[in-house]
């Protein structure tokens, strides 16, 4: 039974690092240049220390994690319960 299960979860895995292989294998890549490592923000050049921080999307993020914990917990509840 356990094999049942394994098997699949571990053929996906070696399914998943083989592409990951292959592509960082035959992937182009290029030399980081000043450019590209410099900070940016909307077109405006801030020193490292003084970048500003959005936070317009953490309403979201704490939504969905009470949400995510709450499923957790109620499918735990009913899988104990035996339902």
């Amino acid at each position: 039974m356990a094999w049942s299960l394994l098997l699949p979860l571990v053929l996906a895995t070696a399914f998943a690092a083989a592409l990951y292989a292959i592509a960082r294998v035959l992937s182009v890549r290029g030399r980081p240049s000043g450019d590209k490592t410099a900070p940016y923000a909307c077109g405006e050049l801030y020193p490292p220390g003084r970048a500003p921080v959005r936070t317009q999307f953490l309403h979201y993020a704490a939504l969905f994690l009470a949400l995510d914990i709450v499923s957790v917990m109620l499918a735990l509840y009913t899988a104990l319960r035996g339902g």
